[in-house]
């Protein structure tokens, strides 16, 4: 049997927090992707928890050379979703 690691991230309060988890573990090129609970979409942040990127994405990967590919799914009345792929750019490079 082998151990497995377990990982913890605290919130400034001490507190064990999964979103710090999920922010930390999910950068690349300064930004990482996030989870807006209220509106259940995407967004970016930076490694200070700012939101660069305005959540508003239903799926949301790691950037590469400068850019990331995000999704948003659009339902339409006949029970049928369209996917709409993108592409955006890292606003923290130049």
């Amino acid at each position: 049997m082998g151990y497995q690691g377990i990982y913890r991230y605290y919130d400034k309060n001490g507190e064990i927090s999964r979103e710090t988890y999920e922010l930390q573990s999910g950068f690349s090129e300064g930004l990482s992707a996030v989870l807006d609970k209220e509106t259940g979409k995407y967004g970016y942040a930076d490694e200070k928890g700012n939101m660069v990127i305005s959540p508003t994405f239903d799926y949301a990967e790691r950037f590469q050379d400068g850019y990331a590919v995000v999704k948003q799914i659009i339902p339409n009345e006949n029970g049928i979703r369209t996917v709409k792929v993108g592409v955006i750019k890292n606003s923290l490079m130049r």
